[in-house]
């Protein structure tokens, strides 16, 4: 029985981290990568970093997005954004300068661990579809922002409901 003493560890340590095989470099990754999500969603996240001031947007998509915008804007989920948000009034109530609505070009088959959200990918992506249709009846600051085979990013300029929040601010 040998006991690993402080040194020893760093050493296993350093070793363990070079000589174990990369996982971004391997096949399986590649071919995996849009399992969670469609790849072409952090791509377009990456363009809003470096395009938009931060937290001046808000990104509406499904939770794993969430961790790739927290640092520089706001996300709201999908689902919660159904729920609370209505296309037929005069503002979108999101304090943000500009909204991005991911919507999927066909339902990503990812079920999650069985969360509700997941299971009913279908649906949602269904409604979230509907949602728009009727915004853009109602309202003409909405744009498509970004579309791939897979996705379509629409993005909706926000600053007449900033402008609104201002004016109320001053009386």
């Amino acid at each position: 029985n040998r006991v690993i003493h402080r040194s020893d560890f760093s050493r296993y340590f350093l070793f363990s981290i070079l000589a174990t095989p990369k996982w971004v470099n391997s096949p399986f990754f590649w071919q995996n990568i849009n399992h969670i999500e469609f790849s072409s969603i952090p791509a377009f996240i990456f363009k809003i970093h470096k395009n938009y001031r931060h937290f001046s947007w808000t990104l509406i998509s499904y939770v794993q997005e969430y961790p790739k915008v927290k640092d520089k804007g706001y996300h709201i989920n999908t689902q919660e954004f159904l729920l609370r948000y209505s296309p037929i009034e005069k503002y979108l109530k999101i304090p943000t300068e500009i909204v991005f609505i991911v919507v999927e070009n066909f339902y990503h088959p990812y079920q999650g661990l069985n969360e509700w959200f997941y299971r009913w990918r279908y649906p949602i992506q269904n409604n979230l579809k509907s949602w728009i249709t009727t915004y853009r009846i109602n309202h003409n600051n909405i744009k498509i922002a970004f579309k791939s085979d897979t996705i379509t990013i629409y993005k909706i300029d926000n600053k007449e409901y900033i402008k609104s929040l201002k004016e109320k601010g001053k009386k």
